[in-house]
């Protein structure tokens, strides 16, 4: 019985490590998609200045 216990506390643990991955998987895709909105507007204004 106590090995069961032991392996229900490890699968419980390993399902909230996988949600925090998948948050953080989510979140990198979001900063990841803000950067490439960011970065041209950024080059943009940086060579008109220059001009």
């Amino acid at each position: 019985m106590e090995h069961e216990s032991k392996q229900r506390a490890i699968v419980a643990r390993l399902d909230a490590l996988r949600g925090k991955l998948d948050e953080l998987q989510r979140w990198q895709r979001e900063v990841a998609a803000e950067l490439a909105s960011f970065t041209p507007a950024l080059l943009a204004k940086a060579f008109k200045e220059e001009s």
